[in-house]
């Protein structure tokens, strides 16, 4: 076999190797950029996380109630029927639970 022939061989060899790796890299991509990313993020319940709701932007704080449900992780019915025993901490403590 010739130097040129054992080049072109390793050459060869080489492109079979990198073409699947290649491959993965480029559907990955694609799947990670279909919809703005949405399809690689992971979902909770409908929303990505760190998401707020969608009735809601980020950066509107939830309401007493919201807060009380979230703190105490009880139904806005119970929260509304005795709200004096459900005393809630401080804004900005992060204190959810």
């Amino acid at each position: 076999m010739t130097v040129e022939e054992r080049i072109g061989n390793a050459l060869g060899v080489a492109a079979l190797v990198a073409l699947p790796i290649i491959l993965g890299v480029i559907i990955y991509l694609n799947k990670k950029a279909q919809v703005g990313g949405e399809s690689m993020r992971g979902r909770v319940f409908g929303r990505g996380f760190g998401q707020a709701r969608e009735d809601r932007g980020k950066g509107i704080p939830l309401d007493d109630i919201e807060r009380a449900m979230r703190h105490y992780n009880i139904s806005r019915e119970e929260y509304l029927a005795h709200p004096a025993a459900y005393p809630l901490p401080d804004r900005g403590t992060g204190l959810y639970g």
